[in-house]
C-alpha cells in the first residue's frame, strides 16, 4: 500500500493482503499501536481469532487509550468463547470512549452498549 494508512474499508476488500501488508509495516515500525490494532481487524475477518486478542492487547499496550483496541479484543475473545473477559474488554472501552468524546454517543460507544446488553439483559 503506498500510504502508510490501513483503513477498515481497505481491510474489508481484502483481509489476507491487509493482513500481508500490515505485517510488513510493522517490520518497520513496532510501536504502531493503529497498525496493530487493524492487524488484529483483519485476523478477526480471517477468524484467527488468538492471533486477533495478541494484536488488540498489543495495541493496548502501545497505546492504553485506545478504545477500538479495547473493542476489537472484546470481539476476538467472544468469539472464543471467553466471554468474561470480552465483556471487561468491551467495559474498558466504553469507559475509555467515553472520557474522549463529547455527549454525542460514538459508534463505538453505541456497540460498547449494545454488546454489554447481551451480557446482563436476559434473552
Amino acid at each position: 500500500m503506498a500510504t502508510e494508512s490501513f483503513p477498515d474499508i481497505f481491510i474489508d476488500e481484502d483481509p489476507q493482503k491487509a493482513l500481508e501488508e500490515l505485517n510488513e509495516a510493522l517490520q518497520g515500525d513496532s510501536d504502531n499501536a493503529q497498525w496493530f490494532c487493524q492487524r488484529a481487524y483483519a485476523h478477526i475477518l480471517l477468524k484467527n481469532y488468538s492471533c486477533a486478542v495478541d494484536d488488540a492487547k498489543k495495541a493496548q499496550q502501545l497505546k492504553p487509550s485506545l478504545p477500538l483496541a479495547f473493542m476489537r479484543t472484546g470481539i476476538a475473545e467472544y468469539h472464543l468463547k471467553l466471554f468474561e473477559s470480552a465483556h471487561a474488554a468491551f467495559t474498558q472501552g466504553h469507559q475509555l470512549d467515553g472520557k474522549y468524546t463529547s455527549h454525542h454517543p460514538t459508534q463505538y460507544q453505541t456497540l460498547f452498549a449494545t454488546i454489554s446488553c447481551l451480557f446482563h439483559c436476559p434473552l
